[in-house]
């Protein structure tokens, strides 16, 4: 993923510094929740089993040649599927 940093803007600095202060939108992959607007109950995960099924990965095999951006996106996808899989959901409120 290229062009991740967004409408960069040096501002004047704080209080006695001497660097500028760097303002900027950071461009991210965005997911979208479904309509019956569920959230995952964080508070009540099966954090064991997400921490058994990530340590049950070959991250060397996995990340192989892989850019940090690659990798990063790899270990997301993976840690986000996992949370939704040992995460409980409810409608909220």
């Amino acid at each position: 993923m290229s062009n991740v940093i967004d409408k960069l803007c040096l501002t004047t600095p704080l209080g006695k510094s001497d660097h500028v202060c760097m303002e900027f939108g950071y461009l991210t992959n965005h997911y979208t929740q479904s309509p019956l607007h569920q959230k995952l109950d964080y508070w009540k995960a099966d954090y064991e089993s997400v921490k058994r099924e990530l340590s049950a990965i070959d991250w060397d095999t996995e990340l192989l040649n892989k850019s940090v951006t690659e990798s990063w996106q790899i270990f997301q996808k993976k840690l986000l599927m996992l949370c939704e899989k040992y995460t409980c959901a409810f409608e909220e409120k």
